[in-house]
């Protein structure tokens, strides 16, 4: 949590240390401590910590990551790729919270987004294919699986998951 937090924390000592400047009257070091407060706010307000938040959530804190991802400000004004990827943890923990249809419609989200690897393209389908597999939509389950394995993505787990998934959906037709 360290991490997610010293952006703001550089943030905030800018800030101050610009009013200490210009009470003093040193306007050319203000100048410069404004523009860094501004850059700090601005890679606050396009990224956010969303790559603590993914760290966290590969590791198996979810707790971590629901409270990184609340530091959000405003998602719409995430750049793409961040945005890609937050709803792609959204997805993640709404899935781990058993609410599959908030996962669902976070995962279709982030898969319309620039998410960078292939893994994490056929994770967010495999993980769609998941939720349409307990919902017992076998033509949607066959597509995300479809959808997993047209990725290029080499994990062994991955392609473990589409083969039980491929495997299971014709026995329950």
């Amino acid at each position: 949590m360290f991490r997610a937090y010293t952006r703001l924390t550089l943030l905030l000592l800018a800030i101050l240390l610009c009013l200490v400047y210009i009470i003093k009257g040193d306007f050319i070091y203000a100048a410069y401590l404004s523009i860094a407060a501004f850059l700090l706010g601005l890679s606050h307000i396009w990224f956010g910590n969303i790559w603590q938040a993914f760290t966290a959530i590969r590791r198996g804190n979810t707790l971590l990551a629901d409270r990184i991802l609340n530091m959000v400000l405003r998602v719409d004004w995430l750049r793409p790729r961040a945005r890609a990827y937050y709803f792609f943890v959204k997805g993640m923990l709404s899935l781990r919270a058993n609410r599959l249809e908030e996962g669902k419609a976070q995962l279709l989200r982030a898969l319309e987004g620039p998410l960078s690897s292939e893994k994490d393209r056929a994770l967010a389908a495999l993980n769609l294919a998941h939720i349409t597999y307990v919902q017992k939509n076998w033509d949607d389950c066959q597509k995300w699986v479809d959808v997993a394995q047209q990725t290029d993505a080499n994990d062994l787990l991955i392609k473990e998951h589409i083969k039980k998934l491929t495997q299971a959906i014709p026995d329950s037709k």
